[in-house]
């Protein structure tokens, strides 16, 4: 005779396996702190390839500005402002990486939990038949 709990728990397993269970495996592979420090690190590498992409730009349109700079003898102060301006957008940037990751890590944990137990359900249910 079918048992209809089982079917309905099986299929919800399948449904979270297909969908979004092998990424959430992936990332249930590392610790939290381990998983943060990648995806923070992964972060740090994007923001500063943009920042200079945009530094670049900068430069490019105010090309004679620049010579001018340099030229005075200013050039460290031009560096140390967008130095500055660097890590006053790059520290706000990584709080909040951090904060969307470790946001992600949790809930991962708990549709990972949600899986388990309906693993333990299922062997529970078999147990009882069995017996």
């Amino acid at each position: 005779m079918l048992n209809t709990t089982r079917i309905r728990t099986m299929t919800r397993m399948a449904i979270y396996e297909e969908r979004e269970g092998a990424e959430d495996m992936k990332v249930n592979e590392y610790f939290m702190p381990d998983y943060l420090i990648s995806k923070a690190a992964g972060s740090f590498v994007a923001y500063t390839i943009a920042f200079a992409l945009c530094v670049a730009a900068y430069w490019m349109y105010h090309f004679e500005d620049i010579l001018t700079t340099v030229y005075s003898g200013k050039m460290n102060e031009v560096i140390a402002a967008f130095l500055g301006r660097y890590i006053r957008y790059l520290i706000p940037y990584l709080i909040l990486t951090l904060a969307v990751y470790a946001v992600r890590y949790l809930m991962t944990e708990r549709k990972l939990a949600r899986y388990r137990n309906m693993i333990r359900s299922l062997e529970d249910s078999y147990e009882e038949d069995e017996a």
